[in-house]
């Protein structure tokens, strides 16, 4: 037909008049790295990232366990790589992994109420919109935050506490309107 449109014979529906890119984060950096390095840049970054994980994972297990001997929190670390490992591919995945890793240990580290606790709020919300912007798994951020961050339910602690833990829950989510979706 000479068109360069031409219609998906498999797809279920049909497409919408914009196409959005959820994902354009990963797009623009994979794209940047290409231009830069070619493959062998592209694949040092994933190296990078999958090191990043691993190390997040250890620093993460520490956090939550810090009494546990080192040998079980190598032992705990190198399941959890191994068991994710696989997903580590040239994805916007791997970089939704490691952000799921330093949200956890964010939150881990909001819930120790350490004198610059707001700067820890900051890097929440930050991360959080950084996230959205390279995977999906994004929206998962506000559970992680209420699940490793919120020591005690919002309703009956302490006002300060239960105002500061709403200010970064209320980022968190609002951050997810960052993303290419926005408010549709």
């Amino acid at each position: 037909t000479g068109s360069r449109i031409v219609p998906e014979p498999y797809a279920l529906g049909t497409l919408s008049p914009t196409a959005i890119a959820p994902e354009w984060g990963w797009e623009l950096a994979t794209y940047g790295l290409w231009n830069v390095g070619g493959w062998p840049l592209l694949s040092v970054f994933i190296m990078a990232l999958a090191a990043g994980l691993a190390w997040g994972l250890v620093a993460a297990i520490e956090r939550l366990a810090p009494l546990a001997p080192a040998g079980a929190i190598v032992l705990a670390s190198t399941a959890a790589f191994v068991a994710i490992s696989s997903r580590m591919r040239l994805r916007p995945e791997a970089v939704g992994n490691v952000c799921l890793v330093l949200s956890l240990i964010l939150g881990v580290c909001w819930r120790e109420r350490s004198k610059k606790r707001w700067l820890v709020g900051v890097a929440i919300i930050l991360l959080a919109a950084f996230w959205v912007q390279f995977h999906g798994s994004a929206v998962l951020a506000p559970a992680l935050f209420l699940l490793t961050g919120v020591s005690v339910p919002l309703i009956g602690a302490r006002p300060d506490t239960a105002r500061a833990d709403a200010v970064v829950l209320f980022g968190v989510c609002a951050a997810q309107l960052t993303g290419a979706w926005g408010f549709d």
